[in-house]
């Protein structure tokens, strides 16, 4: 093996000033000079990187087109040189590294070593293997220090707090651009029960840092008490994860029977504020479930919205029917708002749309927040209801939206649908209407029923 053989600059970037990496063969260069062995070699680094750069003089372009060239690195050791040499020779148990992921422009190669440990010392040297396999050319030993990783996270706190979900915000500071690449951003959360922390049931994770930390805790339980802490997590080269935490912080969830509007209905039943999957008028895009609108075939669990390939779970192929579940699905097993929010929530009923027609004056109003899709609020008595619907076209004329029943029509397997109608000319904006067939996709609003607990 030969070494020492082609000109090497090596560049780590970075935001930090160069410095002159050190050889292990302490052959050093002067200044303004260039060291006897032809080998010159520059240095910054971050905390878990390092970028590379080389320039391969002595090696054949054919070579270097056809052959393989590459960075070996490891944490720093008085025998890194043998180790490189062993690991080039084919022995892949050698205490070290390759990186072979850089990009080879003419002579000059350029890659970037991840996955550092932060606050330690490396050797590295590039190298090359010949188009046959066998010739291996690499530089002299440099060493680097890479930096030390020591974010601090500021005014961490709850915000958005909801029935099913919140979010913990922050200020993460002392933290690089690259750096921030490199790492995740985390949560973990725990139950609170009478102030005694259980074990973590829940972890949410997003890819990089930023400054302005958010980070969305959703599918809890409502009226619940929570524990939850931040995290930065990085990975280093030997697969271990590694955590900085952040402030823990309690947070309760609201109760969601709040969630239903006491309309004075006779029955008692309150009507959700929103369509299962938004828990606010303010939820256009942020929703309970995922980050869709939640859209429904009848007696199915399964958002359509969130799947690229369905096929309705109650049609028979081979019969070409519809298979029997019931001529009312409301607080049963096909029931998607019981099995999503659980207590005394479920599908509304004909009969629970009946009496929201006849024991409520409606009026509307209406909000833009798309070309083709409005906010359109229904006002029962006092109390606002959102309907979310879509208008005619590009031009706001009318204003429609559809939620499903619970309830089949005498129409062979058409159930019955609460439909809302801005410009219905009997001046009925909400009405029921059964030309739907079972695997149509609806949205649904939930009704939350006292005598219902299943």
């Amino acid at each position: 093996m030969r070494r020492n053989n082609f000109f090497v600059k090596a560049m780590i970037v970075c935001i930090m000033p160069l410095a002159l990496l050190s050889c292990s063969n302490d052959e050093e260069s002067g200044p303004g000079g260039e060291p006897e062995n032809g080998i010159k070699g520059l240095a910054t680094v971050n905390a878990l990187s390092v970028s590379v750069s080389g320039s391969f003089g002595g090696v054949s372009k054919i070579d270097l087109s056809l052959g393989k060239t590459g960075i070996l690195y490891c944490l720093k050791s008085d025998t890194a040189a043998s180790v490189f040499e062993a690991w080039l020779g084919g022995d892949k148990k050698a205490a070290c590294y390759e990186y072979t992921d850089g990009k080879l422009t003419s002579d000059t190669y350029a890659g970037t070593i991840t996955n550092l440990y932060p606050d330690n010392d490396y050797n590295f040297c590039l190298f090359s293997v010949g188009r046959d396999g066998k010739t291996v050319k690499m530089s002299d030993i440099y060493t680097f220090h890479t930096k030390k990783l020591e974010p601090e996270f500021r005014n961490v706190r709850s915000d958005s707090i909801r029935y099913t979900k919140f979010v913990v915000k922050g200020r993460v500071l002392n933290i690089n651009t690259n750096d921030a690449s490199s790492c995740n951003t985390g949560l973990l959360l725990a139950e609170n029960e009478n102030g005694e922390v259980k074990a973590i049931s829940k972890t949410y994770e997003v890819k990089g840092v930023k400054s302005d930390m958010r980070i969305l805790a959703n599918e809890l339980t409502s009226d619940s008490n929570y524990c939850c802490r931040p995290y930065i997590k990085y990975v280093t080269h030997d697969g271990q994860a590694h955590y900085i935490y952040g402030p823990a912080v309690a947070v309760k969830t609201n109760n969601l029977e709040d969630w239903g509007v006491d309309l004075g209905l006779p029955s008692g039943i309150r009507w959700s504020q929103c369509e299962l999957g938004r828990e606010d008028f303010d939820d256009i895009y942020d929703y309970i479930f995922g980050t869709t609108r939640y859209y429904v075939s009848w007696g199915s669990l399964v958002n359509l919205n969130a799947v690229t390939d369905y096929t309705y779970e109650y049609w028979d192929a081979e019969t070409r029917s519809y298979i029997d579940i019931g001529n009312e699905i409301s607080g049963t097993q096909y029931d998607v708002v019981h099995a999503k929010l659980g207590g005394h929530w479920r599908l509304p009923t004909k009969a629970d749309v009946e009496e929201l027609i006849n024991n409520t004056r409606m009026g509307y109003e209406q909000t833009e927040y798309e070309i083709s899709y409005s906010n359109s609020i229904l006002r029962y008595n006092t109390s606002l209801i959102v309907i979310s619907s879509k208008t005619n076209g590009n031009s706001i004329k009318s204003f429609m939206g559809g939620y499903w029943t619970g309830t089949m029509s005498e129409r062979a397997d058409c159930p019955y649908l609460m439909y809302f109608l801005s410009t219905a000319q009997d001046g009925k904006l909400l009405n029921l209407r059964d030309d739907d067939y079972r695997d149509d996709y609806w949205q649904v609003r939930p009704v939350w029923d006292p005598k219902f607990n299943n």
